[in-house]
């Protein structure tokens, strides 16, 4: 079902606000099928908008606010990802001559920037869960100073790695000295 409906007729010509609250559970399954989570113990969210008609046309512009997580790239903890996104849409009414899915390579850049409506309802849960999305980071991170996975000792290096000077000469001569009948090619 859906959750941010605008009722069309109700519309008038100064426009109308409408506040919705964007409640976790809605958030968690939007989010269902990606890496990202609700934030189940925060406070519902908001989607905020103002709906403004031009004929058919309706201008749908506002904000949405909400906390989800992410895995921090570092630690693959929660990263709280804060959500403060400001949405702006057309719509138009969906006629009978139009084609449902359209080849993107016919449409100019202010269709393809149009959304449609159909009936007396639009719909914007799907612009909602796309806004959200596309406000997280492409490397969220849990901190600042996160330390990411720590290293099990079994597996680091020797503390003095990497401090000779000698470098590959270094480990030629550790050879000569474990293998001393293998020759070098400086031989």
């Amino acid at each position: 079902m859906a959750e941010f409906v605008i009722h069309v007729p109700d519309i008038d010509s100064e426009g109308k606000a409408c506040r919705f609250p964007l409640r976790p559970s809605w958030v968690a399954s939007a989010l269902a099928g990606t890496d990202l989570r609700s934030d189940a113990s925060a406070e519902s969210g908001i989607v905020d908008v103002f709906a403004t008609r031009s004929g058919d046309d309706i201008l749908v512009t506002g904000k949405i606010e909400t906390r989800i997580f992410a895995d921090c790239v570092r630690c693959l903890e929660n990263a709280p990802v804060a959500v403060a996104s400001e949405i702006g849409s057309l719509f138009s009414a969906k006629s009978d001559t139009h084609r449902p899915e359209p080849d993107e390579d016919d449409l100019t850049p202010e269709e393809l920037a149009r959304e449609f409506y159909a009936g007396d309802d639009i719909v914007l849960d799907e612009l909602v869960r796309e806004q959200i999305i596309l406000e997280v980071p492409m490397q969220p991170l849990c901190k600042e100073d996160c330390p990411g996975i720590a290293v099990p000792p079994h597996v680091r290096p020797p503390a003095d790695f990497g401090e000779s000077k000698k470098g590959l000469k270094g480990l030629a001569d550790v050879a000569k000295q474990m293998f001393p009948q293998t020759k070098t090619s400086e031989e």
